[in-house]
């Protein structure tokens, strides 16, 4: 499977890894796009700047709403005819604040956007691709701290171990529902996400070459290809300085 002519819908579109999946699609040769992100102004901006020969429609959206993500998922699917390829990547940080100081709304939101959202997603993608025939794929935004001890932010760390686990028990999907379900696991990538002036990170940040958000979508484009490549994770590391 390549991006050519290909039905999309991707959440946490507006900058970052997301927003470079965008450009990326359009750029080459995706027929539609449905792309869902917070950050109105952001979002209609980029479209603006994208290729008019992708179809890309934009919309405000709180994926922790379930009911808003349900339907927003529904209309995708009825206005494109099908969705061929399914990217859940919308993800927080926790703040500022570092654990066991961090407000417990902050962490819970964390759980509800990064793991909660990723998941209803991904069972709105596969119901929706089985239904038409489509063999689809969707792909997960995990992260390395998937594998690693984050003390300051324990719930972002334990959110995207989440992914990796749920897209891990996706296996039999693939055979059952012809679903592809891939987790990509970024390291520290240059976005906004992350908290550059965290007295925690600035050791790891001094010691590792950044990821550009391209890097994450080369990884991305690879995966959507790889046939064979179900139910597993792709990890995206650093080059250490």
């Amino acid at each position: 499977m390549d991006l050519i002519d290909k039905r999309v819908v991707l959440t946490g579109g507006a900058s970052g890894i997301g927003a470079a999946v965008l450009r990326r699609l359009a750029d080459k040769g995706a027929r539609c796009v449905h792309v869902a992100d917070q950050n109105q102004a952001a979002l209609s901006a980029l479209i603006s700047k994208l290729s008019p020969q992708c179809d890309i429609q934009g919309a405000t959206l709180d994926v922790t709403d379930r009911e808003a993500l349900t339907n927003w998922f529904n209309a995708a699917d009825a206005a494109m005819g099908g969705i061929d390829i399914v990217i859940n990547n919308a993800g927080i940080m926790s703040g500022p604040v570092e654990f066991p100081e961090t407000p417990i709304a902050a962490m819970m939101k964390v759980i509800d956007v990064n793991l909660i959202a990723m998941m209803l997603g991904t069972r709105l993608a596969v119901e929706l691709m089985h239904a038409r025939g489509i063999e689809g794929v969707v792909i997960n935004t995990a992260s390395v701290a998937a594998f690693n001890a984050m003390p300051a932010d324990p719930a972002y760390a334990a959110s995207k171990a989440g992914i990796v686990n749920f897209t891990q028990s996706c296996a039999p999907l693939a055979q059952s529902h012809g679903v592809r379900v891939v987790a990509i696991c970024p390291g520290v990538t240059d976005t906004a996400i992350v908290p550059h002036d965290a007295a925690w990170l600035k050791p790891a940040l001094a010691s590792v070459q950044f990821l550009t958000p391209d890097d994450i979508v080369d990884a991305m484009v690879r995966v959507i290809g790889e046939s064979e490549l179900t139910a597993s994770y792709v990890r995206v590391d650093n080059q250490r300085l």
